[in-house]
């Protein structure tokens, strides 16, 4: 078996490589985090340069207009990223990832109204918080479910469930 990258993938790597010399090292993101002022510490020019390339879009399907890249495409890209700095790469990562959730998991009508928008918007970026009481961050075995109200939410516990130590009895 041969693990050799393609060419495609090497062009990948090469180019995100050339993105982080030229737009994260010089820099340095990582030193933001002891900047005073919360507006000065999110790195946006890195994240607008890398939408111009499109870094940010890499995961959306190409019918939208994105890379459509497969997953070892995203790992040897953010391998990159994290190179120059960590933060920079979870930031393009988790947009990453909650891109492709979308792209599977959303009906045609839902993707045509938000994957424009997204590939329009240099600065549309996605994140997903999440904390089970008896898994931490694993959403694999979640055991709270949410409904999703004109903007409001509920929880409800699922049977059999357990709460965090110190946690309310009411989940709501």
């Amino acid at each position: 078996m041969d693990f050799s990258l393609s060419a495609d993938q090497r062009r990948l790597v090469d180019e995100v490589r050339a993105f982080r010399e030229e737009v994260i090292d010089p820099i340095a993101p990582h030193r933001r985090e002891w900047v005073e002022d919360p507006a000065e510490r999110f790195p946006w020019e890195v994240v607008e340069a890398g939408s111009g390339r499109g870094l940010r879009t890499l995961a959306a399907p190409t019918a939208y207009g994105g890379g459509g890249a497969s997953v070892l495409d995203l790992c040897l890209a953010a391998e990159e990223l994290a190179a120059g700095d960590m933060g920079v790469a979870v930031i393009f990562d988790q947009t990453w990832k909650i891109t492709q959730l979308i792209a599977a998991l959303a009906t045609d009508a839902q993707k045509d109204a938000f994957f424009p928008r997204f590939i329009d918007d240099d600065r549309f970026l996605l994140a997903i918080g999440v904390a089970e009481p008896a898994h931490a961050t694993d959403v694999t075995c979640p055991a709270t479910s949410w409904t999703w109200r004109a903007g409001a939410s509920r929880s409800t516990r699922r049977p059999g469930s357990r709460r965090a130590a110190g946690s309310s009895t009411d989940a709501r």
